[in-house]
């Protein structure tokens, strides 16, 4: 269902901390938001939440 709603990406952050770095998209409009992270090293991770409000 998530996939639907990734166009309206409010905030992509990009990130390295030591060996870690991870994309993370913020999403939403009026009475659901959600995010989206997908750590890349030292191994893939992907992480994503839809909620209502």
């Amino acid at each position: 269902m998530t996939d639907l709603f990734r166009e309206t990406a409010t905030k992509l952050t990009v990130t390295a901390t030591g060996s870690t770095g991870e994309v993370i998209v913020d999403y939403g409009s009026t009475g659901w938001s959600g995010w989206a992270r997908v750590r890349v090293l030292p191994t893939v991770e992907i992480e994503d939440t839809l909620l209502r409000s």
